[in-house]
């Protein structure tokens, strides 16, 4: 029942499902997450709070599974929906009454995965934020400003890119925040960030877009999915990769907002040619 969350549970739902962004199942983590994020802009930090107390209330509220709720499974696409919307949205009154109807949306369409047994990874955060962009986009700030980065720091702007955030500090953060919980992870996270961006500057992409880490978030997603310590663990690890840089050119000269699905997309695919490996 709602009515009887303990404080301290409740809290540390919320930083875990900021964890569960890099599929960590840490408060620690999920804290260094939205510091790395307040980094950014405060408004996003509260953004993403606001998204992911509401999803997480309303799955104490429907009664869903503990477990899940306390490991912040119900959290983290509902923390990048609320991250995403204050970046892409101009401030307004609708805005802050959007979020937690956003959070919420994203924490259902989470639910019918997880009862279904289906790897969605951050598909509720990419669906939900779609759609508010498709009926909001009159509403649309004309672009997002990004700061000049040193191409020295394209691997750690991946890690900020993951939660849209620009700064070379906030990516740090993130790595941390991963280290934290797995370091095995983030060090092969690291190095996917900086091959997908070494790829990408082979192929003449704008140095610009490598430095800001662009087009190294969905990398640093995919390595964190399939890092393990078997040898054949970094083989899927670079197959994911590879796919979801492909995934991501194809958006990108389509014209379209990729937002994680090219890891998504990738990390599928993996998970297919390791069934059909495994047959």
């Amino acid at each position: 029942m709602l009515g009887v969350i303990e404080p301290r549970q409740l809290l540390l739902a919320v930083l875990r499902g900021h964890g569960q962004i890099m599929l960590q199942n840490h408060a620690g983590t999920g804290l260094l997450f939205l510091a790395g994020i307040a980094w950014g802009g405060w408004d996003m930090a509260l953004g993403a709070l606001l998204a992911t107390l509401s999803a997480t209330l309303l799955a104490y509220r429907l009664g869903w599974d503990n477990q899940r709720i306390e490991q912040g499974l119900y959290g983290f696409s509902a923390a990048l929906t609320g991250v995403a919307l204050v970046l892409f949205f101009p401030p307004s009154i609708g805005l802050w009454l959007l979020l937690p109807v956003a959070g919420c949306l994203a924490a259902l369409i989470q639910h019918l995965g997880l009862q279904r047994g289906w790897p969605l990874y951050t598909l509720p955060f990419i669906l939900v934020t779609w759609l508010c962009l498709w009926l909001g986009s009159s509403w649309l700030p004309t672009a997002v400003a990004l700061p000049q980065q040193a191409i020295a720091g394209m691997a750690l702007s991946g890690f900020g890119q993951v939660i849209l955030q620009n700064s070379t500090l906030s990516g740090l953060l993130f790595f941390i925040g991963v280290w934290l919980a797995a370091p095995l992870a983030a060090l092969y996270a690291l190095a996917a960030s900086l091959l997908a961006g070494w790829l990408m500057l082979q192929l003449g992409t704008d140095a610009d877009a490598v430095a800001w880490g662009l087009l190294g978030y969905n990398a640093v997603l995919c390595a964190i999915v399939f890092a393990g310590p078997a040898g054949e663990d970094g083989l899927w690890v670079l197959l994911s990769v590879l796919a979801a840089l492909l995934v991501g050119q194809m958006f990108l000269h389509a014209g379209l907002t990729a937002l994680t699905f090219p890891f998504v997309a990738g990390s599928w695919l993996v998970l297919w040619l390791r069934r059909l490996v495994a047959a």
